[in-house]
């Protein structure tokens, strides 16, 4: 038989079935074929038959469809025809009359040889006549005695046609009858044993009607012999599909012709078992289904009673024969034998199935469930009722489709639900038996009981007493009825195969074999624990718990998952869980505390069992420098008190870094409410995951495991904090990189302290060390730090490690931090040389967010030089780096008795300044986290400076316009994001997200001009120095010999060009080294490219300049009226031995900027 979509699976297991049974699905199942052997031959053909059968893949086409349905495999019964026709004969006791067409032969054979012509005209072809002319046809007499009395004989006739008298039906059985012609080696030789025609010809001619087929013994090849086989086997298949077809026309034509509903149900019954015969089951289901309605229809019509439950629950006859047929021809028929005989043609028809598929195992579960409900409701009462159940069970288990057994997974589906209807059977099958025990013998189970309406006392037979003759064969039988339950279960079931396992280990433990029922008992209590089945596992935990009082003096472990533990650590933990369940919990309480005394071994145990605990998830400063959580035990489960040595709370960050905040102090849980403070004097800053948190009550700790729960710990304020804090300082000098340092009561109690800093990011950050960290021990006198970081300021990444001892106790304080080290400002200077004048040209912005400048002072040497252009602004002068600088100049002058400026000098600009998000920081703090009036939330001042108020970044432009402070990044989703993993208290989350939406609405300020005059400001100083020139500086001036208003077109005008070489004023040594060119450059003022005829020159047009001071003559004509530049003019050094190139030197030319006119 084969599973769902075409998977072949055997599910006939011949061992599991008995013989009497198995010789009945088999006979009943198969077609008949029958022989008549008068010349004893058919032996020699009937293996050869035999190995060819059963029959494979028929096609059948039913009439007036296209649909053709594969029969794959059919059984076939080859029976001799004495048996067939002689009723009475045991060995086929189910061929009578009851059996109608079902025991009738499909196709008939006769079986002879012949080897002369004498042979056959004196002996084959009489045989053969007489052998036709005795069963030429069968027809069916359908006798009704009464109104509803049904019989049937089987007649011999001659005549063809339906005969209809009185109320007598005949009904003609189609069969086919054929010859088989064995033959011989000699008749090979003699083919021909007529003149004129074979032998086979013969037979054809004198029996026109009937099929001669030609049984070879000798074949000439293998191939030969395979072909023939082939070929009968096809001619077989075609003969039973037309018989088989023509019995279907008889009986479907009958139902059309006759109303009776007697009639009907014979023919509706014939017709489900001929389908059944050859494994069509979707038409056996069809007919099946009408001969319920034909039943329905009976009931309706037939005072059909309930009838006594029948203790044979089924025979040969049920299966193969008639039984609705017999049972209504007899007057028989009861509602029990209905609901049974449905049963069992639902069995019968999945037992013939081609394919077990979902839908039929979910029909077949249906009909059991509604057969065996009806049997208890309506057999409640009956002595039998018990043992009926048993022996049913038993019968339904041996149909073979229950035998299947395979690891496809293709067929796990139909395997697990074979196996849940099995086992559901098995467990029927066992409660019967047991209540047939408790009826009939002493013992009893403490773990089961039955109804007790049930009352009547259920009768057994002999061979169940002797199941439980005595308490040891009961025990074996009980548990091989409970074993099968579990085995047919499997993985189905988990809680109904946990009970039963439990029964298991309960009788065990009623017998007192401790040892076995430990063994079953140690995991099932803790899967119903699981499960929440309190009763149930209190009740498995008390045997288990009992039953290792009983072992532990004789054993010392007991092995769990593969672990030998030792018996009082197992014992410990059943206490506890009883302690927290059991009615008897005081008495548990007792025996724990008992062995917790006397056993050294550590037992880890659930706080959650014993105690309700919650941990406040807000941390908070106990004391100063100690950080500390709240914790409330509630013992509303023990209510006896409990002693506590210890309680810790441990957290771990994702560097397997731990934090323990503990109650150190032995302490009692009372009944009700207790409360501790868990503190801990060593925190390391950053996000922390809950661990666990533990009691240590004697040798036992109670422990309870968090799962997805996390803080992050930040720095928290107290003004008697002790606390080194590491800044960017507000004071910076440029070329100067280094961190500041203030150190808060480092007077008040502490005896010793250690910084550690060590550089995470960037990594070309050294300390002055060299080194990526620096230490520091006990000098508080250091303020600042200095580092080399190259010229970039970044971001920088700080581990900072405190260690200190305060009033003689050890603390300690791990942190990462952020410092962001990039200047606010940015600055750049132009050097600008005049005569004997120097000058400062600073550009002054902000590098990033907008700035207020208040101060710009320049110092220097002042007893050489003369200093001005400081700025002092009273109101101070906003730079946004998008569209505002600040140029600010600084005039320099040699002091009386100087003769130069020297360039070893270093001048040094120091700003003031503030950026104006500091000052919005200060109004936004003053006004939403104001110390004075909400002193409560001084502890969380690290927090709101270094976390929350970096998060706001405001709108200039709301606040230049209508002094209103409003947020530029307002994102609600992130923000909240944000503070989830920064803050747990509800209620400061509230008043935060409260402020992050009211500046996102804007807030309005008043006198903004106070807050900038009263905020403390940032210093940047930058040192600069005067520049020696790249080259000798020189004065240039023309002077006119005569001073005129205007000059005319084209007439000539002398000029003087004086020249001074003040290099000596600037400190440059090589002046005499070095000679010059003066050459004028006739060009356009604006363009140097472009040609100019603005001027003529008469006289040195270029000459060198070899003196520090010289005159020199020349003539201008204007050759252009309007307003004229001067010619533009420059020095160049001469080409020498020290440099090959022209260097321009610097040219102060006061008369550069002069215009004059020209008419």
């Amino acid at each position: 038989m084969s599973i769902s979509q075409g998977k072949d699976v055997s599910i006939i297991n011949e061992s599991n079935v008995t013989p009497d049974m198995k010789n009945m699905f088999t006979y009943g199942n198969g077609v008949i074929i029958s022989y008549f052997d008068p010349l004893s031959i058919f032996d020699g053909v009937k293996q050869e038959i035999s190995n060819n059968l059963p029959l494979k893949n028929l096609h059948w086409k039913p009439r007036n469809t296209t649909n053709i349905t594969t029969i794959n495999e059919l059984n076939v019964q080859l029976l001799p025809e004495i048996d067939v026709l002689n009723t009475t004969t045991d060995k086929v006791q189910s061929l009578n009359k009851d059996s109608f067409l079902l025991d009738k032969p499909f196709v008939s054979y006769i079986v002879i040889n012949c080897s002369s012509i004498d042979e056959y005209r004196s002996k084959i072809r009489p045989l053969v006549k007489q052998w036709l002319s005795s069963i030429e046809d069968n027809e069916v007499e359908i006798r009704f005695k009464d109104d509803n009395v049904l019989e049937t004989t089987t007649k011999t006739i001659i005549n063809e046609q339906l005969a209809l008298k009185d109320k007598k039906k005949r009904i003609k059985i189609p069969i086919i009858r054929s010859i088989l012609l064995l033959k011989s080696t000699e008749a090979i030789h003699d083919s021909k044993l007529f003149k004129s025609v074979s032998l086979m010809e013969k037979f054809t001619k004198d029996f026109p009607n009937t099929t001669t087929y030609e049984i070879h013994t000798v074949y000439r090849s293998e191939t030969d012999k395979y072909n023939y086989w082939i070929n009968f086997t096809k001619g077989l298949k075609q003969m039973l599909l037309k018989v088989f077809e023509e019995r279907l026309d008889v009986l479907t034509e009958q139902i059309r012709l006759d109303t009776d509903p007697g009639t009907k149900l014979l023919c509706y019954e014939t017709l489900f078992k001929l389908y059944k015969k050859f494994h069509i089951t979707t038409e056996a289901q069809s007919n099946l289904n009408h001969l319920k309605a034909t039943v329905t229809q009976l009931e309706k019509s037939t005072n059909i009673t309930l009838g006594d439950l029948d203790m044979k629950f089924f025979s040969k006859e049920d299966v193969i024969g008639l039984p609705l047929t017999k049972l209504y021809k007899t007057g028989c028929l009861t509602r029990f034998q209905l609901s049974k005989i449905e049963l069992l043609n639902q069995l019968a028809l999945l037992d013939c199935s081609s394919y077990l598929q979902v839908e039929k195992m979910i029909t077949l579960n249906l009909t059991i469930k509604v057969f065996i409900t009806n049997i208890k409701d309506n057999y409640g009462d009956s002595e039998d009722l018990s043992l009926f159940l048993y022996e049913a069970c038993e019968k339904i288990l041996n149909f073979h489709f229950f035998q299947l057994d395979t690891a496809d997974e293709n067929l796990q589906q139909i395997q697990c639900m074979l196996n849940e209807i099995k086992g559901d059977l098995l467990m029927i099958k066992r409660d019967a038996w047991l209540r047939m025990v408790y009826d009939n013998s002493d013992i009893r189970l403490f773990f089961i009981q039955f109804d007790a309406q049930q009352v009547l006392k259920q009768q057994t037979s002999k061979h169940l007493l002797s199941t439980f003759s005595t308490h040891k064969v009961f025990t074996k039988n009980f548990i091989m009825h409970t074993t099968d339950i579990l085995s047919a279960y499997k993985n189905r079931r988990e809680r109904l195969v946990d009970i039963l396992s439990i029964q298991i280990g309960f009788l065990y433990y009623q017998n007192k074999e401790y040892k076995k029922a430990v063994e079953i008992l140690k995991s099932s209590y803790e899967y119903y624990l699981s499960k929440d089945w309190y009763f149930l596992a209190v009740s498995v935990l008390e045997k288990y718990a009992t039953s290792l009082e009983h072992l532990k003096d004789s054993e010392k472990t007991i092995t769990i998952e593969g672990e030998d533990i030792p018996i009082p650590s197992v014992l410990t933990n059943g206490y506890l869980n009883l302690v927290s369940r059991s009615l008897d919990r005081e008495l548990w309480w007792v025996k724990f505390l008992s062995l917790n005394e006397k056993d050294d071994s550590q037992l880890v145990y659930s706080i959650d069992e014993l105690f309700a605990v919650s941990v406040d998830n807000d941390y908070y400063l106990s004391k100063p420098n100690v950080y500390a959580f709240d914790l409330t035990v509630f013992n509303d489960k023990v209510f006896k008190e409990a002693n506590v040595s210890s309680i810790k709370l441990l957290f771990k960050n994702s560097k397997d870094e731990y934090l323990k905040f503990l109650f150190g102090k032995e302490t009692t849980f009372h009944s009700g409410s207790n409360k501790y403070v868990l503190e801990t004097k060593d925190i390391i800053f950053g996000k922390f995951d809950f661990v666990s948190l533990e009691f240590c009550l004697g040798n036992t700790i109670l422990n309870k495991e968090f799962s997805f729960k996390s803080v992050i710990f930040q720095p928290l304020y107290n003004e008697e904090n002790f606390d080194i804090s590491i800044t960017s300082p507000s004071i910076t000098h440029l070329g100067f990189s280094s961190l500041g340092m203030d150190y808060f009561n480092e007077n008040k109690g502490i005896s010793d302290f250690h910084l550690k800093l060590t550089v995470l990011s960037p990594s070309n950050f050294v300390f002055a060390n060299g080194n990526s960290f620096l230490e520091i021990n006990n000098d508080s006198s250091i303020k600042f730090v200095e580092y080399n970081g190259g010229n970039n300021r970044v971001i920088l990444k700080l581990l900072k490690e405190v260690r200190f001892t305060k009033n003689g106790e050890s603390y300690s304080e791990k942190n990462v931090i952020l410092i962001n080290n990039k200047l606010d400002l940015v600055v750049s200077v132009e050097d600008i040389y005049k005569n004997d004048l120097f000058y400062f040209n600073f550009l002054i912005n902000s590098s990033d967010d907008p700035i207020y400048l208040h101060k710009s002072i320049l110092k220097g040497d002042y007893s050489k030089y003369d200093i001005i252009g400081n700025l002092n602004l009273e109101t101070p002068l906003l730079l946004d780096p998008k569209d505002e600088d600040c140029n600010n100049f600084y005039r320099i002058k040699l002091k009386d008795g100087v003769a130069k400026f020297d360039s070893n000098d270093e001048f040094l600009l120091e700003l003031s300044y503030n950026t104006l998000k500091d000052v919005l920081d200060k109004i936004v703090t003053e006004k939403f986290f104001n110390l004075i009036e909400n002193p409560e939330l001084s502890m969380w001042k690290n927090l709101w400076v270094n976390q929350i108020l970096p998060k706001f970044q405001y709108n200039k432009t709301q606040l230049l316009c209508s002094n209103t402070i409003k947020l530029s990044n307002y994102n609600l989703e992130y923000f909240m994001e944000f503070l989830n993993n920064l803050v747990s208290n509800k209620e400061r989350k509230t008043s935060i997200l409260n402020v992050y939406q009211k500046l996102f609405e804007g807030v309005t300020i008043v006198n903004f001009d106070s807050y900038l005059k009263t905020i403390e400001l940032n210093k940047l100083s930058v040192p600069v120095t005067i520049l020696e020139p790249r080259s000798d500086i020189f004065l240039v001036e023309m002077l006119p010999k005569k001073r005129l208003n205007s000059l005319c077109l084209g007439k000539s005008y002398k000029y003087d060009i004086h020249i001074v070489n003040k290099s000596e004023v600037w400190s440059l040594q090589n002046n005499s080294m070095d000679s010059y060119i003066f050459e004028f450059i006739i060009s356009n003022n604006n363009n140097n490219n472009a040609i100019n005829n603005d001027w003529l020159i008469t006289g040195c047009k270029r000459f060198a300049v070899t003196k520090r001071e010289s005159f020199v003559s020349v003539e201008l004509i204007p050759v252009k009226r309007g307003y004229l530049r001067y010619p533009r003019l420059e020095i160049t050094t001469i080409p020498n031995n020290r440099h090959a190139g022209i260097i321009p030197a610097t040219v102060d030319f006061l008369n550069a900027f002069e215009y004059i006119i020209v008419v």
